[in-house]
C-alpha cells in the first residue's frame, strides 16, 4: 500500500523529533499500532493528528532502547542522548525500512538510508567488498548479513538495536520468530477465518487517515488480494491502483486479469505500459559521468600528493578539462554530454 499524505512526505525526509530528557529522534517510519501505544503514551496533541515520530518519540521517553519491542510496523530510527554521549539506532523486524552506517574509529559514525548518502561524506572510503561481490555472484547467501558492496558501509540488521557510545560499539537483537508457538484450531474454516482476519487487519493499519491511498495491481493472487481487501475497508476516498501492462508483449501481459478485479471494485485505475519503457536508457550517460567521477578522483590525488589547493577552486569540469595531457579524454567527454 502506498499512502500519498503531508506526514510521509516529513517522515521521508527524515523528521526529527524531540524525545524528552534533550534526546533528538530521526526516523522514517509508519506506525501500525497507533490506537495500542496513543493509549499507552501521552505524545503532545493538538489540532493535527499525532504523526508517527511523535509516538515514537513519547515511546522513546517511556521505554528508551526497548521502545521497538512495542512498535509494530515498518521503521528505522536513530536516537542520539546527550546526557550519555550515546547514539543508538534500531530497525523494524523484518527490515523494510533501510538503515546503513559507517564508522571509522577515532573520526566520525555516520549513519542513513542509502549507502550512497555515506559515500558522499569526506573521509569514508569507497572500496568496494570485492569478497561480497563474488559471494552474491556464487551464491547471493552470505555469512555477514551486516556486510555491503562497500567496505566502509554496514547495514543496522533488522530486529536489532545498535548502540554507540564510549563503551565502543554493540548490536543487540530485540526481536525473533517464536518457532514454538503454534496455532491450534478444530477445523479448516476456522484455520481460514483466522487467516482471514489477520489479513484484514494487517491491510486496516495500512489506510489509518483520510489522505488517498493507492495500491499495487497485478493479475495475481497477493495484490489482489490486497486491493479487494483495501477497497472493502475504505471506500472514500477511493482506491488508486497502480498496475504495469504489456500490450507489445503480450505473454506477459495481465491486463485481462487487472480489469476483471477492477470490474468489482470502486476504484481509480492507473496503468503503465512497462514494454514502453526502456531500463536501460541513458545507461550511455551514466558510464560517461561514472569515468568523469574517476577523473575527478585522480586529480584530487595528485593535487593532494604535490600538496597543494588547486582542486578547491575550480569545479568538477574546470578540474577535468585543466588536467594536463588529458584534455582529449575530457574534452571527448563533456562534448558528448553536452
Amino acid at each position: 500500500m502506498h499512502k500519498i499524505a503531508r506526514e510521509w512526505l516529513e517522515l521521508r525526509l527524515a523528521l526529527a523529533h524531540p524525545a524528552g530528557g534533550g534526546q533528538v529522534l530521526v526516523c522514517d517510519a509508519r506506525i501500525d499500532n497507533r490506537e495500542e501505544l496513543l493509549s499507552a503514551l501521552s505524545p503532545p496533541r493538538g489540532d493535527a493528528p499525532v504523526s508517527d515520530a511523535a509516538i515514537l518519540a513519547a515511546a522513546v521517553e517511556k521505554w528508551g532502547e526497548a521502545a521497538p519491542r512495542h512498535v509494530l510496523g515498518d521503521f528505522a530510527l536513530a536516537v542520539w542522548n546527550p546526557a550519555r554521549r550515546e547514539l543508538w539506532c534500531a530497525r523494524d523486524p523484518f527490515g523494510v525500512k533501510p538503515l546503513y552506517y559507517a564508522f571509522v574509529p577515532g573520526r566520525l559514525f555516520a549513519f542513513a538510508s542509502e549507502v550512497e548518502a555515506l559515500l558522499s561524506l569526506p573521509g569514508i572510503p569507497r572500496e568496494i567488498d570485492e569478497d561480497m561481490v563474488a559471494r552474491h555472484l556464487q551464491i547471493p547467501i552470505g555469512d555477514d548479513a551486516a556486510r555491503t558492496y562497500y567496505s566502509a558501509a554496514r547495514k543496522v540488521l533488522p530486529a536489532h538495536v545498535l548502540r554507540f557510545g564510549k563503551a565502543g560499539r554493540e548490536e543487540t537483537p530485540y526481536w525473533a520468530i517464536d518457532l514454538s508457538k503454534e496455532l491450534r484450531l478444530s477445523s479448516v474454516h476456522e484455520y481460514a477465518e483466522a487467516l482471514r482476519d489477520a489479513f484484514t487487519e494487517a491491510v486496516r493499519c495500512r489506510l489509518a487517515g483520510d489522505a488517498p491511498v493507492a495500491s499495487m495491481l497485478s493479475g495475481g493472487l497477493d495484490s489482489s488480494a490486497i486491493t479487494c481487501v483495501a477497497a472493502r475497508i475504505r471506500p472514500k476516498p477511493t482506491l488508486h491502483t497502480l498496475s504495469a501492462v504489456y500490450p507489445a508483449v503480450p505473454e506477459s501481459d495481465e491486463r485481462e486479469e487487472i480489469e476483471e478485479i477492477l470490474a468489482g471494485l470502486e476504484a481509480t485505475p492507473h496503468f503503465l505500459a512497462a514494454d514502453a519503457v526502456d531500463p536501460l536508457a541513458g545507461i550511455d550517460d551514466m558510464n560517461r559521468l561514472a569515468a568523469l567521477a574517476e577523473m575527478a578522483e585522480a586529480i584530487e590525488e595528485i593535487a593532494a600528493e604535490t600538496g597543494g589547493h588547486y582542486m578547491d577552486q575550480f569545479t568538477y569540469a574546470e578540474r577535468a578539462t585543466d588536467w594536463r595531457g588529458n584534455n582529449n579524454i575530457a574534452e571527448s567527454i563533456f562534448g558528448q554530454l553536452a
